[in-house]
């Protein structure tokens, strides 16, 4: 189901010389036990501020924001500490020690649908590279030199036929047959769309493109998508909500939404100046000053998250996964049909089930994603197994979010079963178990119509608290020797 937010290749790495300090690039030192980490972070802030060391003072003050609980004022209160510190620290010059960002711009050369036939020009598509390394810049300059961009351009000429309101992922990723499944961080796709009844500008769907996130743009012509960059921003800014909230899994708030509004940003904590102040200022304002340094050199879809929020989670990272199984025309997209023998079930690597084989897949972040297995994603089902491995018989709960519908097994037993077409959450079902002592198998069965397809579980306490002592793995892994 689409997470859907309204609103010749030319191979560019967008770099700049804008160096971290080594505090900046590391992490602070951990707090006394039983001290206030907050506190603690304060102290030294104020203290590195006092002996004008800039860029020690930005680092603690980032720390309290990015590793600690805080109100929507003390946000406010640190961003403005940003603002004020972040023009005295010199940005990264050494490209090496960023975070490579990978990213992709398609283009179709001509859009068919209908009646309606339309060939962009080739200064018009120059016109969209030149916007694509506008935003390219603004992440590297934004980020202080944390993110480094690999960004290219290109040009498909088979015509677009079809799309739903806006180029979407559905109709047009089959034609970016050059990409595999998790190649790239961000896709933007283009087509020529004046005179067709589109739904607006452009859409974000999330993490809907092979394991990327995607953007579609309906391009009317008059260059409001070229240019400076700003569309390709703000687009790009929905993605950087999805990485911060649902990837990296930081407290909601951090990033505000571009649709909000700028009186959503948080009280007093940016303004338009009299006689400026441009929606692309506010962005700039939100890149700048509402993430640190450490969380844009974890903004990728690429590998796994790693702060105190994401793990203290706990979530599964590691699956066997089989499918994809064709659904279409069954009913919840094959959620009721059994494409296995799911109460006795074995999953065992490279072993066949059906006409696929068992194989390997990894969550890199709150969600695995089968995007990032199949290419083919519409009306399909998949399973997903995982052991978890309790020292004792005990009363647990089985935690589980997905997109779309899904059934859960322990065991044998079915614990679960949500036919309701849905985005990926957090905890969306939740059922009390008893798990043995040893291993637990657990079978995850997710039904996908279109778009996002995704799932992840965790194992906590009855009311929701950490299980000590309780891992995960694979089916048929050997326990690690003690």
């Amino acid at each position: 189901m689409p997470r859907m937010v309204w609103a010749g290749r030319i191979v560019v790495v967008i770099g700049v010389v804008v160096a971290l300090g080594s505090a900046a690039l590391g992490q602070s030192a951990p707090a006394a036990t039983g001290a206030d980490p907050a506190a603690v972070e304060r102290a030294a802030a104020v203290k590195a501020e006092q002996a004008k060391d800039w860029d020690a003072a930005l680092l603690h003050y980032e720390t309290i924001y990015d590793s600690t609980p805080t109100t929507p004022e003390q946000r406010v209160e640190l961003r403005h500490k940003f603002e004020e510190l972040r023009p005295k620290v010199k940005p990264n010059g050494d490209l090496a020690k960023a975070s490579l960002y990978k990213a992709r711009t398609y283009v179709f050369r001509k859009t068919e649908i209908g009646a309606v036939k339309h060939q962009y020009t080739d200064k018009q598509i120059e016109d969209i590279r030149n916007a694509t390394r506008a935003w390219a810049r603004e992440i590297v300059l934004a980020s202080m030199g944390n993110i480094r961009v690999m960004s290219d351009v290109v040009v498909i000429d088979k015509p677009l036929t079809k799309m739903e309101g806006c180029p979407d992922p559905d109709n047009c990723v089959p034609h970016f047959t050059d990409l595999e499944p998790g190649d790239l961080d961000f896709v933007m796709g283009y087509a020529l769309t004046g005179g067709l009844p589109t739904s607006c500008w452009a859409a974000t769907w999330g993490v809907a493109c092979k394991g990327a996130i995607y953007s579609g743009f309906n391009d009317g012509g008059d260059g409001r998508t070229g240019g400076d960059g700003e569309v390709q921003v703000h687009e790009w800014m929905h993605g950087l909500q999805t990485m911060i909230d649902e990837h990296q899994m930081y407290p909601r708030g951090l990033v505000v939404n571009p649709d909000s509004g700028i009186g959503n940003c948080g009280k007093n904590c940016w303004q338009p100046k009299e006689g400026k102040g441009s929606l692309y200022d506010w962005y700039r304002h939100m890149l700048c000053a509402h993430v640190t340094r450490k969380m844009w050199r974890g903004v990728t879809v690429l590998r796994g998250p790693d702060n105190v929020w994401f793990n203290a989670l706990n979530l599964c990272p590691r699956y066997l996964v089989v499918g994809g199984f064709e659904a279409a025309g069954r009913a919840n997209h094959g959620l009721d049909y059994a494409y296995v023998d799911e109460p006795t079930v074995k999953p065992v690597d490279r072993a066949k089930a059906g006409p696929y084989r068992w194989r390997k897949g990894q969550a890199t972040g709150r969600d695995l994603n089968f995007g990032d297995l199949y290419t083919d994603t519409r009306d399909k089902v998949a399973y997903a197994a995982a052991l978890v491995r309790s020292p004792v018989a005990q009363a647990a709960q089985i935690r589980v979010g997905s997109d779309d519908s899904c059934k859960v097994w322990l065991n044998g037993a079915l614990i679960i079963s949500e036919p309701a077409p849905r985005e990926c959450g957090l905890d969306q079902n939740v059922a009390d178990v008893q798990l043995r002592q040893g291993d637990n198998l657990v079978l995850l069965k997710v039904a996908n119509g279109g778009g996002d397809w995704l799932t992840n579980f965790r194992v906590t306490g009855p009311k929701g608290a950490a299980l000590p002592g309780v891992t995960y793995a694979l089916p048929g892994e050997t326990p690690a020797v003690k």
